[in-house]
C-alpha cells in the first residue's frame, strides 16, 4: 500500500511593510529550494514574484500547495527569514 501524503495546504505569503520585494523573493526561491520542494528548473522566479505582488496588493500570495507537513516546514521557514506566512487547507 502507498500510504497518503495527508491533506494538502496552502502556504500563504503576508503582506508587510518592512521586507522589499527584493527580499520576499529571493527568501521565497530560497526556502523552496533548499526545502528540497524545488530547484532553478521548477521554482520560476516569475512564479514567485506573483506571489511577492500578490501579497502586496491583496494582502496575501500563495507560495506553494503542499502536504501538511511540508507545508508547515516552509511556513516556518519563512517566518524565521522574517517574512510573514500563515498555512491554510487548500
Amino acid at each position: 500500500l502507498v500510504s497518503s501524503p495527508g491533506p494538502f495546504m496552502r502556504v500563504m505569503l503576508v503582506d508587510d511593510d518592512f521586507h522589499t520585494l527584493d527580499y520576499a523573493v529571493e527568501t521565497i526561491e530560497s526556502v523552496m529550494r533548499d526545502s528540497g520542494l524545488g530547484n532553478s528548473g521548477t521554482v520560476r522566479k516569475e512564479r514567485v514574484q506573483w506571489t511577492a505582488f500578490q501579497a502586496h496588493f491583496y494582502g496575501m500570495g500563495t507560495v506553494a500547495v503542499l502536504p501538511e507537513a511540508a507545508a508547515w516546514n516552509a511556513a516556518d521557514r519563512l517566518r524565521s527569514a522574517g517574512l510573514g506566512s500563515k498555512v491554510v487547507r487548500d
